[in-house]
């Protein structure tokens, strides 16, 4: 009577499998870090704004804070002539009020004054000592982010199990946040078995290769998140694997191991 034929496992049956022991068997623990070493981690919790986003109206161009009437019907041939009261850069703000016939030279990014409800792009203006024409029509809002527009406080912006980008770090900055909670990377450990393999450094005595799967499945856990280290190679030999593996147990999460034949 021949050897029985083992079945091959499909590979995403193999992944359930580990999956509903990593479940049954591991609790993912949680820790804080600082938001800007965060790239890369996963969200352990829903992550909620803080405050609106924009926490003002502000500039989406350089240009001019008017009232958007004052613009209706300018052209061109028949601009618009509004005195010009006060100019903004970003991060700064006015106690001038914006009214009709009255315009705040404004940077993008700046806070919009008070009455002001539209921005007119500086390539539509004509500027003069105190005063600009004003070349087009614009309507109200236009070229202004409003307050809240991104996002309005208390909603949810970040969803648990979120892997974190720049562009999502960048959404936490903007919101104030300096740390994060997020899942602690799981430890892998990783042992290549066989009488066969040898270390690179080492002479290649004929029969024998180098060991290539430790370092390649090390090397694809850190990709995945994981902390991931070599643990060595160890013999074809029951007792020393079984030694092996205890003894890596108590400093991993996850033990993998590689090699092995098909008939065993």
């Amino acid at each position: 009577m021949g050897t029985e034929f083992l079945k091959i496992k499909e590979s995403e049956d193999a992944l359930e499998i580990i999956q509903n022991l990593f479940d049954k068997y591991y609790t993912l623990q949680s820790e804080e870090i600082a938001v800007e070493d965060a790239y890369g981690r996963v969200l352990s919790g829903d992550v909620y704004s803080r405050m609106d986003f924009p926490p003002f109206d502000k500039a989406l161009k350089d240009g001019f804070a008017i009232l958007s009437q004052d613009s209706f019907g300018a052209s061109e041939e028949s601009p618009k002539t509004l005195e010009v009261i006060d100019f903004l850069e970003a991060g700064s703000t006015t106690d001038k009020i914006v009214e009709e016939g009255k315009c705040v030279e404004i940077s993008t990014g700046a806070a919009m004054p008070e009455g002001a409800d539209a921005v007119v792009m500086v390539e539509y203006c004509e500027k003069m000592d105190s005063a600009v024409n004003i070349l087009t029509t614009v309507t109200p809002t236009q070229d202004v982010a409003k307050k809240g527009s991104d996002t309005e406080e208390s909603k949810l912006i970040l969803k648990k199990g979120d892997v974190l980008t720049p562009g999502k770090i960048g959404v936490l900055l903007s919101q104030g946040f300096e740390t994060i909670e997020v899942y602690k990377k799981p430890t892998v450990g990783v042992i290549s078995t066989g009488n066969e393999i040898t270390l690179q450094g080492n002479e290649l005595p004929y029969g024998k290769i180098y060991d290539v799967n430790g370092n390649m499945i090390k090397n694809d856990a850190i990709s995945c998140g994981a902390d991931a280290k070599f643990l060595g190679t160890v013999k074809d030999n029951y007792d020393q694997l079984k030694a092996k593996i205890q003894e890596s147990l108590d400093d991993v999460d996850i033990l993998i191991g590689s090699g092995g034949t098909s008939a065993g």
